[in-house]
């Protein structure tokens, strides 16, 4: 990984001669503090959050599908299918999906920071 203080300092001393760029000793380039990576372990933290709150989610659904509508196991499971696959096409771009939730079905959904950026009041809080 290249940190961009690196290649900062790679450009800064670019136009030098080798022998100026070397100025540290190898003892001090080991003992070089290491760049700060606060991002990239809240990004780590983040991304771990996600793959456990996702089976969490599906979850929720198919116990409503199956207490609410009592449904078998292929129902839910070609619901949950399906919505997948709208997830993907979401993330392939050209696909908003909150926006064709909102025209087809006339339900918002919303982060509570989001509506309360947009001053939204719900109909519903879950």
């Amino acid at each position: 990984m290249i940190i961009l203080d690196d290649i900062l300092d790679y450009c800064q001393n670019s136009n030098k001669s080798a022998p100026e760029r070397r100025t540290m000793s190898r003892a001090e380039r080991r003992h070089k503090p290491k760049p700060d990576n606060t991002y990239i372990y809240q990004e780590r933290r983040w991304k771990a959050h996600i793959r456990e709150m996702v089976p969490k989610i599906y979850a929720g659904f198919a116990l409503t599908l199956h207490r609410q509508y009592h449904m078998d196991f292929d129902q839910i499971v070609n619901i949950l299918a399906e919505t997948q696959e709208l997830w993907q096409s979401d993330g392939n771009g050209g696909f908003d999906i909150l926006k064709t939730c909102s025209e087809e079905t006339g339900i918002n959904l919303m982060s509570k920071v989001t509506a309360n950026a947009l001053g939204v009041e719900g109909d519903a809080e879950v």
